[in-house]
């Protein structure tokens, strides 16, 4: 039996998916990676319901967000994804936004731990590898984000966990870490460096925040990028980032047919 490696859907850049400048939000760049893998593993029959009797669900461990040429508002696009990784516990899955002429607006690299009835990681069912690794998938190495010490001088942001940020896992979805930072960045003087591209986003996701919880942000610049920390109560770390202006490595160019 053969079973779709990558799957390519369109869709159109929506009036709530964009700030004021018409463009669409770094956030949503990443829902849109998170909608194309729950449409492949739906196509795969991997759906919510399978995962919910087998006590499994994935959950994302860190990202790499590279946002090339925006998306804007009413613009249709295509978005792409496959998984190009397997790591035990781990996997990799790519996702591509291209806009209408097929050059890359936007790639996205997710690294996604497979959690059991415990929570804690397990290796990846042999069933599911078995499905996806007609297409070459190997291993890799893990995004990291990894921060020194902030300096004394660190801009500091209090979040409040809402209720609106939980999704339907019932945790603090993924993307709205990304809305938290650029809240932070932007109180912090950031603005100009969040509208650059290239830029890419780094997001290595350390424990959970709860609904209710209010933990605080630190924000420095960091060469000519910066820096971002989100920190619970006893300072433990939640999220730690960076964004990046101009990085070196960043692909850019049409998108692989």
């Amino acid at each position: 039996m053969s079973f779709p490696q990558r799957i390519e859907q369109s869709y159109r850049a929506r009036f709530d998916e964009c700030g004021a400048d018409g463009l669409m939000r770094s956030s949503s760049y990443l829902r849109y990676a998170q909608e194309m893998a729950w449409v492949h593993s739906d196509l795969l029959g991997l759906d919510r319901a399978w995962y919910e009797e087998r006590q499994l669900t994935w959950v994302v461990r860190s990202l790499q967000l590279d946002v090339v040429s925006p998306i804007v508002h009413g613009q249709t696009f295509t978005v792409s994804t496959e998984v190009v990784g397997w790591r035990r516990a781990l996997s990799r899955r790519r996702t591509e936004l291209c806009g209408p002429d097929g050059s890359l607006a936007a790639l996205v690299l997710i690294d996604w731990v497979g959690l059991g009835p415990s929570g804690t990681p397990v290796r990846i069912p042999t069933e599911i590898v078995a499905m996806l690794n007609e297409s070459g998938a190997a291993t890799f190495e893990p995004i990291r984000a990894s921060l020194p010490t902030a300096p004394a001088d660190a801009a500091l942001h209090q979040v409040t966990v809402l209720p609106r940020d939980i999704d339907p896992m019932a945790h603090v979805n993924n993307a709205v870490y990304l809305d938290y930072m650029e809240e932070a960045l932007s109180a912090a003087g950031a603005e100009a460096a969040m509208s650059r591209v290239p830029r890419r986003y780094r997001l290595e996701y350390v424990t959970a925040a709860e609904l209710g919880d209010r933990p605080t942000a630190t924000v420095w610049r960091e060469g000519t990028g910066w820096a971002y920390r989100l920190s619970g109560e006893g300072t433990r770390d939640i999220l730690r980032a960076r964004l990046e202006i101009d990085p070196s490595g960043l692909e850019a160019g049409r998108a692989r047919r």
